[in-house]
């Protein structure tokens, strides 16, 4: 695969972004910021990475974690302290107002309305360099994607693997929080296969982008989509919010997928393909495709191509050693 620092274009994500990033517009625009970061088709990375000679050990061991266990850490969180910074929806205002009291979507109530919440706080809650499971979410990605064994050094250009845009990944999470890195993993646990399709071509030599910053700017997408109301009616018949989260998120990652590989994409047409897949995704006609899209396996028809060239090779190799006998 080509060098992941020519990838540092559209996708980049700015060094120093506004400390109350996340949420929602009143609170410094994240979704515009993410948007932005796109759109800047000449920011490459020009200050010199500083983070790899800071002082400390940089290679504790941390086991990985799976998606399960990650799950019951998030539900323990006290998210009390966040609650009156969160805007988890948008109230529709004027004759719009009355339309969506008479037509609108479900609301929430109860614990699906207390997961909607959990999900907003978690885009919140920053990179904690205290908090073990952080590293341990981060390592495991890490490992995940790329087969690395071990703990790889905290800092350092091996993240680029992944295709966050420095040598510290978390200068990447700010618009999104940790959410960011869970829907990352939640993405290899959905499907490791379709994982693996999407992970090696963002490493294509012609078709290459960076997974994580594209990653952060679906889950972005998705939250904005959760805020509308777009995906109440799908958590109700799921009984979890979390869960329509989840994969509505992994639905978009697959619908991008679909749309890069098959159309030939290349980093010159990020900037149309992000607003048209994000004017889709967030139109509610289509919200219904987006969750089917998730039931597909990604690279599926190659995997199958492969094993019947394979079979047919032993198949004319068995008729070669008959004719010969």
């Amino acid at each position: 695969a080509a060098e992941p620092a020519a990838m540092s274009s559209i996708f980049s994500v700015r060094k120093n972004p506004p400390k109350d990033v996340e949420g929602s517009p009143a609170e410094g625009g994240a979704e515009v910021e993410m948007a932005n970061e796109w759109d800047r088709v000449t920011a490459a990375v020009q200050e010199d990475q500083t983070t790899g000679a800071q002082s400390g050990p940089q290679r504790t061991a941390y086991p990985p974690v799976s998606y399960r266990e990650l799950l019951t850490y998030i539900n323990q969180i006290d998210i009390e302290p966040l609650r009156s910074q969160l805007l988890v929806e948008e109230p529709p205002s004027g004759l719009f107002a009355k339309l969506c009291f008479c037509f609108g979507p479900p609301k929430l109530t109860g614990v699906l309305a207390d997961e909607r919440e959990r999900c907003f706080a978690m885009a919140k809650i920053q990179f904690d360099e205290n908090e073990e499971m952080h590293h341990r979410l981060l390592q495991t990605i890490f490992r995940k994607y790329t087969g690395a064994t071990g703990t790889v050094a905290r800092y350092g250009s091996h993240w680029e693997d992944v295709g966050f845009q420095g040598k510290d990944p978390a200068t990447d999470l700010r618009s999104c929080g940790v959410l960011g890195l869970v829907h990352l993993l939640y993405l290899h646990h959905h499907n490791e296969q379709s994982a693996a399709a999407i992970y090696m071509l963002s490493r294509d030599t012609i078709q290459e982008f960076p997974l994580a910053p594209l990653s952060i700017n679906l889950t972005s997408i998705a939250l904005k989509a959760l805020r509308a109301g777009q995906l109440s009616a799908e958590a109700k018949r799921r009984g979890s919010t979390w869960s329509a989260l989840a994969d509505f998120y992994v639905g978009a990652f697959y619908q991008f997928y679909l749309t890069w590989k098959a159309g030939g994409k290349t980093m010159k047409d990020s900037g149309f393909v992000r607003q048209a897949l994000e004017k889709d995704l967030l139109s509610t006609g289509t919200t219904a495709a987006t969750y089917e899209v998730t039931k597909r396996t990604l690279g599926a028809s190659a995997a199958v191509k492969a094993e019947k060239e394979s079979k047919g090779e032993e198949l004319l190799l068995s008729t070669e050693v008959l004719e010969s006998k």
